[in-house]
């Protein structure tokens, strides 16, 4: 009886050495993290607000500052680096600071909207008809007023200040205008007669312009029966940039002489 109960008591202390060496271990690998740190830079300028993602659990285990700057650890040493409207990048973990160089989509089809369902999405998934006019188009035109580069699509029409798509209803008395028109996602139609306000929108300042060619009134209200026309600003970035519009042309001697107001 003596020799089953030492040799029992042995038994258990190895038993309980083995189970104390496992528990260290598991504790030591859960307890091991990496460490992250850098900047994430796209065209010279810090990317603001990047979500470092887990690529199994894609869950958001880290996020950019408002300079593109990042610090923090984590226990896998890897992670995917997303941003709407840049490629996906895959980090490493390192003891040094990073600084990663990323692209854009540039791409007309990667371009993100939020007229649709007022979220950010790529045009490419939209589900509606949706036109986009580009910065560039109206910095080649060099319209005095937004109007007339939202005239230049078709289907849309501007007659007397007011938009109708797709010969659709435009503005009426006393019910307003039938096309929702705003500002980042704010209307910008006035509060008494409900008519567009374009001499209130710099054209300078416009990032994009998105148009849907359709109904609208169950996320914009009544005023989107016809069309939405949804215009999104430039938003401020770290280097301020200056931008200089220039128009050249000629003017002639009217026909007619009673025209000719100083006579020559």
């Amino acid at each position: 009886m003596i020799l089953i109960t030492f040799v029992y008591n042995e038994y258990m202390k190895r038993f309980l050495f083995i189970q104390f060496i496992l528990i260290c271990n598991f504790l030591y690998v859960t307890a091991q993290t990496f460490h992250f740190e850098g900047r994430i830079v796209l065209n010279n300028e810090g990317v603001i607000g990047a979500q470092f993602e887990d690529k199994d659990s894609k869950k958001i285990v880290g996020i950019s500052d408002d300079k593109g700057f990042f610090n923090f650890n984590y226990s896998k040493p890897e992670l995917i680096i997303k941003q709407l409207g840049m490629e996906e990048y895959l980090i490493q973990a390192t003891d040094s600071f990073q600084k990663i160089i990323v692209n854009e989509y540039d791409l007309i089809l990667n371009t993100i909207v939020v007229s649709e369902n007022k979220s950010e999405s790529k045009l490419q998934n939209s589900t509606i008809s949706l036109d986009l006019i580009r910065p560039e188009l109206i910095a080649n035109t060099a319209p005095t007023s937004i109007e007339e580069s939202v005239s230049r699509l078709s289907g849309v029409q501007v007659v007397d200040k007011q938009p109708t798509i797709r010969g659709g209803s435009g503005w009426s008395y006393g019910a307003g205008s039938r096309v929702q028109v705003l500002i980042n996602n704010m209307p910008i139609l006035s509060g008494d007669a409900g008519q567009a306000l374009w001499s209130f929108i710099p054209t300078e300042g416009i990032e994009s312009v998105e148009i849907i060619k359709g109904a609208s009134s169950v996320l914009y209200g009544s005023s989107a029966l016809n069309g939405v026309i949804n215009i999104k600003t430039l938003q401020p970035k770290e280097k301020p940039i200056t931008q200089v519009s220039l128009t050249s042309g000629f003017y002639d001697l009217a026909k007619r002489p009673s025209l000719r107001y100083n006579g020559s």
